[in-house]
């Protein structure tokens, strides 16, 4: 299901200090809601019945008033989530011992026409021993004009599509109630001054469970199947619960803040508190903040521009050595070529000079065998005639005696 297929009414989410819950609630902004929607936070708070049918003093007025200043720091991460998205955001908190009897008696009573709840996979084994299913039940028993998504881990697990349209007209809500204690206005300035809206979603919800995972295991009082149980759910009786909206004073959030009560199976129990009245410095305060923000953007950008600057120079150095690496290259590559020539023209001149010496030693010898055949063919007809001639002579001799 997305957000073109998202149905038009109130759309509420049921959240507490788990994980799940916070998960859900990333689901639904990111795949669900559409931008400059508004969802509604629903907590249960779950009462034992002595407390629930004690006696009222101040005490139990002044303990209340600081556990509702306590539970509406820890849904500041969630609201902040939606007013990051440009989303509204309006929390709601409901008093009852049987969570998810509340949730559906809210369902009915405002009208809401697409309710989310996150849920754990459990293992069929975990589910024979453990009766509390709220997710299970809240779809069995909600109103049939109401849609209901299961968010488990970060993907849609079962739908529970509507099967009639919504009514005309809201309830009247129950006068037998009264609104609860005001806010600490200190707790939420603290609280949304420690909440970064730049930090990442993954990391702001992991906080927020490791945060609560301990206090929220102390949580014990959980509705079981006895035959009251199934007769409410089968008959919906009307809730007593009465809205006070709470503006911020900020224009760009223009986020609600409104405080159900939900009163046990005891009606004439009342809770005496006084509306929820902003604070007058939270938009300056804000505002502060938001230009805080904007100078750090601003200054993330620069630094960005200087890198990309400083960057765009290294990568014209880098251009220029680059050339000029190639040049040296070329230069040395002709250097090359030309002591190659040099070297073949000075073997041929080498070769060249060889070949004239060699020829003119040739020629020498040619003429030292000449001389020597000459001076052979002289001795040779000198000898001969050096034998003629003592021959005549002795032959004279021979002749004279």
């Amino acid at each position: 299901m997305e957000r073109n297929e998202a149905r038009e009414g109130p759309i509420a989410i049921a959240v507490d200090r788990d994980k799940t819950s916070c998960q859900a609630l990333k689901w639904a902004v990111e795949h669900y809601l559409p931008r400059g929607g508004a969802i509604k936070l629903v907590h249960v708070v779950q009462r034992s019945a002595m407390n629930a049918n004690g006696p009222y003093n101040t005490d139990d007025e002044s303990s209340e008033r600081h556990q509702n200043n306590k539970r509406s720091t820890q849904f500041l991460p969630m609201r902040c989530l939606c007013m990051r998205r440009n989303i509204q955001s309006e929390v709601v908190l409901l008093e009852d011992q049987d969570v998810a009897k509340a949730l559906i008696e809210y369902i009915s009573q405002s009208c809401i026409s697409t309710f989310l709840l996150g849920a754990t996979l459990k293992k069929s084994i975990t589910r024979l021993f453990k009766v509390d299913d709220i997710p299970s039940n809240v779809m069995r028993w909600a109103p049939d004009f109401c849609t209901v998504l299961v968010i488990s881990k970060g993907r849609l697990s079962s739908v529970r599509s509507a099967t009639r349209p919504l009514p005309q007209s809201l309830p009247s809500p129950s006068s037998g109630t009264a609104p609860l204690s005001p806010l600490s206005n200190t707790t939420n300035d603290e609280a949304v001054s420690e909440m970064s809206l730049s930090r990442e979603d993954d990391i702001f919800f992991e906080e927020f469970s490791s945060r609560d995972t301990d206090s929220h295991a102390n949580i014990s009082d959980r509705m079981s199947t006895d035959s009251s149980t199934l007769s409410f759910y089968e008959k919906l009786g009307a809730p007593h619960m009465l809205e006070i909206p709470r503006y911020t004073g900020m224009d760009d959030e223009k986020s609600k803040f409104s405080i159900y009560l939900n009163s046990p199976s005891d009606e004439k129990k009342s809770t005496l508190a006084s509306p929820v009245l902003p604070p007058m410095d939270d938009a300056e305060a804000e505002k502060r903040r938001l230009k805080k923000e904007l100078k750090e953007t601003m200054k993330l950008y620069h630094d960005a521009i200087k890198e990309a600057l400083m960057a765009k120079e290294k990568a014209a150095e880098l251009e220029i050595w680059k050339k000029k690496a190639e040049k040296r290259v070329q230069m040395a590559e002709e250097t090359a070529a030309m002591a190659i020539m040099q070297m073949e023209k000075t073997e041929l001149e080498v070769q060249r000079r060889v070949e004239a010496e060699m020829k003119a030693v040739r020629g020498r010898e040619r003429m030292v065998l000449d001389a020597l055949g000459e001076a052979h063919s002289v001795v040779k007809y000198e000898s001969l005639f050096h034998i003629l001639l003592v021959i005549f002579l002795f032959y004279f001799y021979l002749t004279l005696i």
